[in-house]
């Protein structure tokens, strides 16, 4: 079953990504990410580091592995 959820991207280096979503993830999960655009393609696994909730969103900070 898929759980995909669209996030926003709000930080991205060699090592990691920030996002916001709507759903919270725990510390420490692991999960896809894919970032697809027309010039694009990005398909890797992040772990969650650091979940910052605010006013129904989540503020993430995951590493690449």
């Amino acid at each position: 079953m898929s759980q995909q959820q669209r996030v926003v991207i709000t930080d991205l280096s060699i090592h990691g990504v920030g996002f916001t979503c709507s759903k919270t993830p725990k510390n420490g999960a692991a999960h896809w990410l894919v970032i697809a655009t027309d010039k694009l393609h990005l398909s890797t696994r992040i772990r969650v580091m650091n979940v910052r909730e605010r006013e129904g969103q989540a503020d993430v900070g995951a590493e690449f592995f």
